[in-house]
């Protein structure tokens, strides 16, 4: 996923997450793991109120570098 957001593009993580949905959704994919996602906790939250009809997202931070 390389980030949150994607500066390149000029995404930032609510509209990069939100053609994560889309995507999903017009691919008909159920499951998705994504790594690098570099995600807090309260990232992680906010993200998960945004998208709570679509997406349930699950994150694991690196205990040493969250």
């Amino acid at each position: 996923m390389n980030g949150a957001t994607a500066p390149s593009e000029n995404m930032n993580y609510k509209a990069k997450w939100r053609t994560i949905s889309n995507t999903m959704h017009t691919k008909k994919i159920a499951v998705l793991t994504i790594q690098e996602s570099h995600l807090d906790e309260g990232l992680t939250e906010l993200l998960g109120k945004s998208f709570e009809k679509n997406l349930k997202i699950l994150n694991s931070a690196h205990p040493d570098n969250p």
